[in-house]
């Protein structure tokens, strides 16, 4: 006869065995929970800030991280339960979030190997497969939106800040495309590939905005550029004033062909009906300052 003793004993090691078993998915979980707490918590704060939220985004985020470097200590166990990509797809998010770029394209680039491999065994994920191809393109906008405010900060010639942007932004020449320019191009790409998933596909027009946000502000900064540069004083050099003006006014009506053409805002009022998503919507119209009726 089993003694009680000797059966907390057995109900112990059988606890502690299928707690070993399956620890990585408990890790995994913890890392999809706080990256998902992390993730609502920047929207928040993107559309309305708040002063008495007292943890960050990036907190979350680095709790998700934390996990995964411990649920990816058992890679055969989450290839077993066909999530190794799911997890590689949370760190490669975690890392963009955390400003790990390198990383973030190393791992993005593994769990688009991983996601290849389970499509071929019947499983796929065409969320964290787009989100993955789209990585890249995410991030570069993020860098082109810091690049563009250092590289301002030093109140550059004109002749720079147009050179600034031919590279980074927005190149008029039909054969060539700006870095910028080059990652909205690709989140659209990607975009089309899941036009099915309206959440994914709003989320993936507001990195387009926010990259558009950014095209926008350059033309701001080289309106400010030609008033500040000692070249272009109205008074002694007024013909290369006139034509730096009209050089930016040539891009400011490219981008806003560009919003009239692809109408971003629009999309994502019909992605998002709701009273949400219109105002997000109405939020993204204002910064980018053209009234939707120009769209």
């Amino acid at each position: 006869m089993v003694s009680k003793k000797q059966l907390r004993l057995f109900l112990l090691l059988t606890g502690l065995a299928l707690f070993s078993s399956c620890g990585h998915l408990i890790h995994l979980d913890r890392a999809q929970n706080s990256f998902n707490r992390g993730a609502a918590l920047e929207n928040q704060l993107r559309f309305s800030p708040q002063t008495d939220i007292s943890a960050s985004p990036s907190t979350h985020y680095t709790l998700a991280y934390a996990e995964l470097d411990k649920a990816l200590n058992n890679k055969k166990g989450l290839s077993a339960d066909n999530v190794l990509g799911t997890a590689y797809t949370i760190k490669a998010l975690c890392e963009w979030k955390l400003g790990l770029y390198g990383k973030a394209e190393k791992s993005a680039s593994d769990a688009l190997d991983e996601l290849e491999k389970m499509e071929k065994g019947g499983i796929r994920l065409p969320r964290d497969k787009a989100l993955m191809k789209a990585l890249p393109a995410l991030m570069e906008i993020g860098r082109m939106k810091d690049t563009l405010y250092a590289f301002h900060r030093s109140a550059p010639s004109f002749e720079a800040g147009k050179a600034h942007c031919l590279e980074f932004i927005y190149d008029p020449d039909p054969d060539k495309m700006a870095r910028l320019e080059k990652a909205i191009w690709k989140i659209a790409d990607v975009q089309s590939s899941v036009a099915s998933n309206e959440e994914l596909s709003a989320y993936f027009i507001m990195s387009q905005l926010a990259g558009l946000k950014t095209w926008s502000d350059t033309n701001d900064f080289l309106f400010t550029c030609i008033t500040k540069d000692p070249a272009l004083d109205p008074q002694t050099n007024r013909a290369a004033r006139v034509k730096a003006n009209e050089w930016v006014d040539e891009q400011v009506k490219a981008f806003e062909h560009f919003l009239k053409e692809k109408k971003p805002v629009e999309q994502l009022r019909l992605l998002i009906p709701d009273e949400r998503g219109q105002a997000m919507a109405n939020r993204w119209a204002q910064l980018l300052g053209v009234a939707e009726d120009e769209e």
